[in-house]
């Protein structure tokens, strides 16, 4: 589950939505991306002007920290992303990007895909 924002965060708290997830066997991960608040001023001013860069490369890590920590729990085939917003152009970009074959579903709601049409 990818925050939006960017300048947001995913929260060390009770979810409704996480909880369901959980629920139903699924891993849930949360990324604070570079870019979110809560880390200090350099940490979300480091992303502008690296976007799709050290956002994606974040949830790359730790989406590959996470399948070796749980290797046996955890099925490397059916990795998925979601995130609206910021978290829905995340989701885009590691649907497309080299690391791609860690994600093999994603689902995306309002995501920012296209600039020259905004």
């Amino acid at each position: 589950k990818i925050h939006g924002g960017p300048h947001s965060a995913s929260l060390d708290s009770w979810s409704v939505e996480v909880a369901l997830l959980l629920a139903s066997g699924v891993c849930v991960i949360q990324p604070n991306y570079r870019g979110s608040i809560g880390f200090g001023d350099d940490f979300c001013a480091a992303l502008p002007g690296h976007v799709g860069e050290m956002d994606v490369g974040d949830c790359v890590a730790l989406t590959r920290a996470s399948l070796a920590q749980l290797d046996e729990s955890l099925d490397p085939a059916r990795g998925g992303a979601y995130g609206g917003s910021h978290g829905g152009f995340l989701t885009a970009w590691l649907l497309g990007c080299e690391e791609r074959a860690l994600y093999s579903c994603g689902v995306l709601w309002n995501p920012v895909v296209d600039l020259p049409a905004m």
